[in-house]
């Protein structure tokens, strides 16, 4: 043990070598290279999800385009009969 070495100076003499550093526990190649895989994976799991789901909204569109909009429910006339009552009611905040 050095005296001049930084990673193993004691605390007080009797408490022994300490990290002063802080430096992280040696890992080998192999665990490195698991973690850079699973890094890499991950980032090419979430880029091919979201390709996915463009192409789901793109053919939703295409479908919603051929079919037309779909005919309104009942409670979408309730929503619209509420919401011209809201805005009968107060004109200046729900301006269309």
């Amino acid at each position: 043990m050095a005296l001049n070495d930084p990673t193993t100076l004691g605390a007080g003499g009797c408490s022994g070598p300490r990290n002063v550093l802080n430096l992280a526990p040696t890992q080998n190649s192999a665990e490195r290279g698991r973690e850079m895989f699973s890094a890499m994976g991950n980032y090419w799991w979430r880029l091919i999800s979201r390709i996915e789901y463009a192409i789901t909204l793109a053919r939703l569109s295409i479908i919603d385009r051929l079919i037309g909009p779909e005919p309104p429910t009942a409670e979408d006339k309730i929503r619209e009969r509420d919401m011209e009552l809201l805005r009968k009611a107060f004109p200046r905040t729900l301006d269309r």
